[in-house]
Order: C-alpha cells, then structure tokens, then sequence
C-alpha cells in the first residue's frame, strides 16, 4: 500500500449534499459501465476515483480512494492491482482500512478475481476466484447496460421484473433521469441491481451513471428482512420498514426493498481526485 499516501483531511462534506432526482424526456442511452461493481474504480491501470457513504441521517459514515496500480497476474489471469483505503469516520480517531482488489475487464464483462483485506486485528485476508463462495460475494458482471424490456414500472409505481430473468445479479436500467448534487447537474441513467430469485433477505441497489459510465450517485435498499440481527441503533428483531418507517421504498414483483444509505463519488461533489 506505499502507492497510497493517507489522508489527513476529508475531501468531501460532512454533512450529504441536497440531492434532488427527476425524471427527464432525454432520449435513453446505453453505458459501457466498467467500474468494479459497485466500488466505483475501473480497473485500468491510472483510474483514480474517491466516493463516500452518508449514513440515514446525512452523515458522512465513512470516503475510500481508489487507485488501478500496475498490471497483475492471479491464477495466471492478466488483470490489475487496484489499491483503496477506507477512512472510517464513525469513530473518533478515524480509523483506516487498506485494501487491494485485483480485477480485469472482458469483453463484456468486469470480473473480480481476488481481494486482499485488512480489517480484523491486523489479520490479512486474502480471498480468490478459486475460493468458495467468492462469486457470490464477488463474482462478475455485465458491461453494457441497455434497455431489456424485462423491468417494467406499473401505474401503482412498483416494478414487475419478466420470468426470464437468470439467476444471480442483473442490472437492469429504469429511466434517465437529471440528477442534483448541491448546485451540480447530471444527466444519469437510472439502474437497479437485484440479485434473482428475489427475496426480502436480499439488497438491492439503484445507482445513477452518467453517460461516460461512471457512478454518479449510488443508493442502497435492503429486502425488509435482510440480516435482522444487524444493529443500526434499532432493536435487533426490527424489519427495515419499521425501522425506518419514513424511507423510499423500491417494489419488485412484490417484494419490498427499503432506502438505507447513499454514495457521492467525487465526480458528483466535484472534488479533484488529485487534491
């Protein structure tokens, strides 16, 4: 990690910009989204992003810049070493975790292949492709994001997603839409990551790109009984509806998924990656 100086400042505010979403009659538009799904970074060798989550109550919880190294080798595969450190405000002092990742991009596909951490009691965790489970924690996903027709809103504004989807994470877009980050426009294309078959112990993500690919703005949902022993200052046994009974909530086939917290990349705060 001596290619990434730490910080000693926050870039962005603590406190969440206003944010305000519309929909526009812009024509649709695909994306070649080649970021790390969904950490922002595009593994190409010199990207450089910085992102940060702001908690229910606007909160800056915590910011992690991303830089893509050198070129790479795992399990024989060409791909990139790409290095984060997570600066950790919801303590004081701030703590800081590294990371490394080390992921490649096909054709249509971005892929992770590996992932090294240092979270717990300065133990190193490194996990692969080869790994159990890895795919599913980390797996791959598509590049070119297009209309399908297999995501459909209805009038009640709730979602109908077609059968036919497969199993696993899909992106599917849902409209373009002028997104407001303080006093910063964007045009984005508005998706919605849902992992098949849906469930109300899945998450769900909705993330405004803009027309070069990159994550304007991310929002994560949780199914109304993902990880109910998961404290967040509200009793343990709580559904996410009921903790938070006042938050948007996005519905697919039924299955109901609760507005938690959002992500700003630096393009979206505009604050230069190279501050």
């Amino acid at each position: 990690m001596e290619d990434m100086k730490v910080r000693t400042q926050t870039p962005f505010p603590l406190q969440q910009p206003h944010i305000e979403i519309a929909p526009t009659n812009t024509s649709p538009f695909e994306v070649d989204f080649k970021e790390m799904h969904w950490w922002f970074a595009i593994p190409e060798v010199g990207d450089h992003v910085l992102w940060a989550q702001y908690e229910p109550d606007l909160r800056m919880h915590d910011y992690t810049e991303m830089k893509a190294l050198r070129p790479a080798k795992v399990h024989g595969i060409d791909c990139v070493e790409v290095a984060a450190m997570v600066y950790d405000y919801g303590e004081d002092p701030v703590r800081v975790f590294p990371w490394m990742f080390f992921a490649r991009l096909t054709e249509d596909r971005v892929q992770y292949l590996a992932t090294l951490s240092l979270f717990r009691k300065d133990i190193r965790e490194l996990r692969t492709m080869l790994d159990e489970g890895f795919d599913k924690d980390w797996g791959d996903g598509p590049r070119q994001i297009r209309q399908t027709g297999r995501l459909t809103q209805q009038q009640d504004r709730s979602y109908t997603l077609s059968a036919e989807a497969d199993a696993g994470e899909i992106i599917e877009p849902a409209g373009i839409f002028q997104v407001m980050i303080g006093e910063r426009s964007f045009d984005c294309l508005r998706v919605i990551g849902i992992t098949i078959p849906l469930s109300e112990d899945n998450t769900l993500v909705e993330a405004y790109l803009n027309r070069e690919g990159r994550t304007i703005l991310f929002r994560r949902y949780n199914g109304i009984r993902w990880n109910l022993g998961y404290n967040t200052g509200h009793p343990k046994e709580m559904t996410w509806d009921q903790r938070f009974p006042d938050h948007m909530r996005i519905v697919i086939n039924g299955v109901t998924f609760v507005h938690w917290y959002d992500c700003l990349s630096n393009l979206a705060c505009g604050i230069d990656v190279v501050m």
